[in-house]
């Protein structure tokens, strides 16, 4: 099991009983550490202030991302086909490497 921790809270009401809150966090698990930012909204409910929405993104780059040419004329609700999946080790095809 692991542990989570919250770092620079900034905290936004935006009604008497709704606010959103800010931060950082960082989970320590067996399997490592992972950190991130996290955006919360709360709303108090009977004067508890329970959690609504939680959003959070890792600071660690994705190890794989699909990338999806698209037609400039393709218009929304359109099929479209994808050139395929990258790991971070393998270089973007549309990438040029070396200097210019």
């Amino acid at each position: 099991m692991g542990q989570l921790s919250t770092s620079d809270p900034d905290v936004k009401t935006v009604t008497d009983d709704v606010a959103i809150v800010t931060g950082r966090y960082a989970v320590t698990a067996p399997s490592g550490v992972g950190t991130g930012t996290f955006s919360l909204v709360m709303k108090q409910f009977d004067g508890r202030w329970r959690i609504v929405h939680d959003t959070s993104t890792s600071d660690a780059p994705p190890a794989n991302w699909l990338i999806c040419e698209l037609d400039p004329g393709l218009r929304r609700g359109e099929r479209f086909e994808c050139v395929g999946l990258y790991s971070q080790r393998q270089a973007h095809p549309g990438r040029k490497s070396g200097s210019t």
